[in-house]
């Protein structure tokens, strides 16, 4: 008897969770069908009101290079061309005191000013990528391989084992030649040890090779693996999980017309921590740094070089930063926004040279200001009323779901890599969730009175009608669909009453009479 309640009851359940996600999935798609579909018909453009004074347009706009000596120049590009290549590029230069002083192409200028480590997305392999390849499987899945070949042709095949977190090696016979793993190569599994958890990798062809070498970054550690040599170095391990990496020439060798290279190889790591590793070659060399306890990181920017004679570190300070709790509201960082530009902001950057003990020498400090300025908006308006229009026939437990997160458990809403369903859950939360409360809650509101209508003549008893008005409530358009499609009933008139009731019940909800049955009708008697 209890299996047959458990079944009886579990089934029941079953089929309204299953049809509320279906109605839920429905809602969903039609939101964001609305929601491109006013975007298509309407394209946002922000058109700011520049200044009249061309001097300040210049600084505001121009980026600011310093030269080894502390130098800084103004490089102002006189085309917005972003096709051509940005070597052909035209320019003007201007000094500090805004004095015109060059003109011509990128690639002939006759200063050398200080270059930076940069982020390769391009060229950069991420851990989202990863996961993406994997969605398909196990038959359809793709994999991470690293030929080796010579003679010009392919020997040995390496494949990533993601849940391994491993390289293994096969050789043309499909027999195992090898694995590199954290402690490098080896031929035995038993000695096999997880690199850890795989966030991303950039890999090269040294010169006259064909072989890939590649940096293999993980949470806490950076790998270069040389599959043709089969040598793993790690080149950095801490205890802080490492939030950025940024390349400067790292693919050169000594061997590679080193003297032509004007700076050193590097890697520049940030850590959770906000300190700053930069990993250098010719000679290698790590250098830490930890910004001073009154460095602003929210509202600065930190980053290193090393040339062949001087590590050089570029301080600048862009403005605040967008507070955490206006993060994920739209009209709030509008707002912001607003605010920031509607008056003038101070701007500043700053060169350092870092002697052998770690210390900073100042070289130069250049100023400006960013006078205030309004921003235009065509056909903003119309979009940002179909974005709320549509969220708000969404569900009210989005809402409830997305403050809560914001509050209690921040990190979870942090980043963008949807490499898990709990990731997945939390973006569509983040889109979908109403912009507008009251307006919300009204909509569900009113579902809610719908249902009521609709179902007070169709009740079988109140607490089964009262759950069903807490699930309109709570999920909108969503739940009113879920109701309507398991509730909704033929109607008659009780004989006996005159109320309406439905079928699904022998007895009259209000008098407790009978279902009328069928007129029997006088049975024919056939011989044969």
């Amino acid at each position: 008897m209890k299996n047959n309640l458990f079944l009886k009851y579990g089934s029941s359940i079953s089929k309204v969770l299953m049809v509320l996600l279906i109605m839920l999935l429905v809602v969903a798609i039609a939101q964001a069908i609305i929601a491109e579909v006013s975007m298509a018909f309407v394209m946002r453009r922000t058109c700011p009101v520049r200044p009249i004074e061309d001097e300040i347009t210049r600084i505001k706009e121009s980026p600011k290079c310093f030269m080894t000596d502390g130098t800084v120049h103004q490089l102002l590009y006189e085309e917005n061309n972003y096709h051509q290549k940005d070597d052909e590029r035209k320019i003007s230069i201007y000094d500090a005191n805004d004095k015109h002083i060059w003109q011509g192409l990128r690639k002939n200028i006759p200063y050398e000013y200080l270059s930076w480590p940069r982020q390769t997305y391009s060229s950069t392999f991420e851990r989202w990528r990863l996961y993406g390849m994997m969605t398909l499987q196990p038959d359809f899945s793709r994999s991470i391989e690293f030929p080796v070949r010579q003679n010009g042709e392919i020997k040995i095949i390496w494949r990533y084992l993601p849940e391994k977190e491993y390289f293994i090696a096969y050789d043309l016979t499909g027999g195992i030649a090898g694995y590199i793993c954290a402690n490098g190569f080896t031929e035995q599994k038993a000695e096999v040890e997880g690199l850890g958890k795989f966030e991303r990798f950039i890999a090269w062809c040294p010169k006259g090779s064909n072989n890939p070498v590649m940096l293999w970054q993980t949470d806490k550690k950076v790998y270069q693996i040389d599959f043709q040599k089969q040598i793993v170095d790690t080149i950095f391990q801490g205890d802080k999980v490492i939030e950025s990496v940024s390349f400067k020439n790292w693919q050169f060798t000594e061997n590679e017309d080193a003297n032509d290279i004007k700076y050193r190889p590097a890697v520049l790591l940030e850590t959770i921590d906000g300190n700053r590793h930069l990993i250098m070659r010719q000679p290698d060399q790590i250098f830490t740094f930890a910004p001073p306890a009154d460095w602003n990181l929210q509202e600065q920017n930190i980053t290193l070089t090393a040339t062949e004679g001087n590590i050089y570190l570029l301080r600048s300070y862009h403005g605040p930063r967008l507070p955490e709790e206006y993060k994920y509201s739209e009209k709030l960082v509008e707002q912001w926004i607003q605010s920031i530009r509607n008056k003038p902001r101070d701007r500043w950057e700053e060169l350092y040279i870092v002697n052998e003990t770690g210390e900073l020498n100042l070289v130069n400090r250049y100023e400006w200001t960013i006078p205030s300025y309004k921003v235009e908006y065509s056909g903003l308006g119309f979009i940002d009323k179909v974005k709320f229009f549509v969220t708000d026939f969404s569900p009210p437990v989005y809402n409830i779901l997305w403050h809560g997160l914001n509050k209690y458990w921040p990190s979870s809403i942090a980043g963008s890599e949807n490499e898990s369903i709990f990731k997945l859950c939390v973006v569509l939360i983040r889109e979908l969730h109403a912009r507008q409360d009251i307006l919300n809650w009204s909509v569900s509101f009113i579902f809610v009175l719908i249902a009521l209508w609709h179902g007070y003549s169709r009740r079988t008893n109140w607490p089964t009608l009262i759950m069903w008005l807490v699930v309109v409530a709570l999920f909108n358009l969503a739940g009113f669909l879920t109701y309507w499609a398991l509730n909704h009933t033929q109607l008659i008139k009780c004989p006996v009453c005159g109320k309406k009731r439905h079928l699904e019940q022998s007895k009259c909800i209000r008098c407790g009479s009978d279902l009328p049955l069928p007129k029997s009708k006088p049975t024919d008697l056939i011989f044969t």
